[in-house]
């Protein structure tokens, strides 16, 4: 079942469109438990938006070497080494309200050697005492967490150079995020 949600889903967004031309993928709220059935002739994805899918894991992710932005926000995923092993030049990773609970989880993250932005909001360990030095230690590639570099200074994206990144990340890159999911987190 899930296979064929997410195959239609996908032939859906094509639009008509050669899988080769394909650079920017939506799957928001399909609801599926993994990544089966996903096709492999995608790999020229750039950016993947695959937000609210009920994911438990990442089981079926094909190779998508171009892939640089990945919003997986929303889902119930704890392990990333396929995440890292088929996507290995991901720069943007939105990870918020998974199901993050150690700073060892995030381990697998250390193979991303592009990764420049970390969103890890209403993940368990956000809440632990170290938990934004212990990140940046493990992960010193990683230019801003949630939001902020390791100064605690915002990352403000201005003019036109931003605007691409924070279409695909609905503004989680411009530290906005934060304030939106403290207000989904009042609300539910």
């Amino acid at each position: 079942m899930g296979s064929k949600a997410l195959v239609d889903r996908i032939q859906l967004e094509l639009n008509g469109r050669e899988h080769d031309q394909v650079y920017d993928l939506t799957l928001d709220n399909c609801k599926v438990a993994t990544f089966d059935g996903f096709p492999q002739a995608l790999n020229k994805l750039r950016v993947m938006s695959a937000i609210n899918m009920g994911l438990k894991n990442l089981d079926g992710l094909p190779n998508l070497p171009e892939l640089t932005t990945v919003d997986l926000s929303d889902n119930k995923i704890s392990d990333f080494d396929q995440l890292v092993e088929k996507c290995p030049n991901i720069e943007h990773l939105n990870l918020c309200g998974n199901a993050v609970k150690t700073i060892d989880a995030l381990k697998p993250l250390q193979k991303l050697s592009k990764l420049a932005t970390l969103d890890l909001f209403t993940n368990e360990v956000t809440r632990l005492p170290n938990y934004r030095e212990d990140v940046f230690v493990l992960l010193p590639q990683v230019k801003y967490l949630d939001g902020f570099d390791i100064n605690n200074i915002e990352l403000e994206i201005s003019g036109d150079e931003g605007e691409d990144h924070e279409d695909a990340f609905d503004s989680d890159i411009s530290g906005e995020s934060g304030e939106d999911f403290e207000d989904e987190e009042e609300e539910g």
